[in-house]
């Protein structure tokens, strides 16, 4: 979020980080593999205007 505000110019009142922890784990934790899977960033970018797509939305 740190460089998306500070280097790209973001308002920082789009942004939010949110941790999920263990509650939506992609691997199981009972292995090393299966945590470091789970120690992930995901990144995901949503239009400001929902409007602009609704129709490409609905067709799916």
């Amino acid at each position: 979020m740190r460089y998306l505000i500070d280097q790209s110019g973001v308002d920082r009142q789009y942004l939010s980080a949110v941790g999920s922890a263990d509650t939506r784990p992609v691997s199981p934790n009972e292995t090393e593999e299966g945590r470091s899977a789970n120690r992930r960033i995901e990144i995901v970018l949503h239009p400001k205007d929902l409007s602009k797509i609704s129709g490409q939305l609905a067709s799916k």
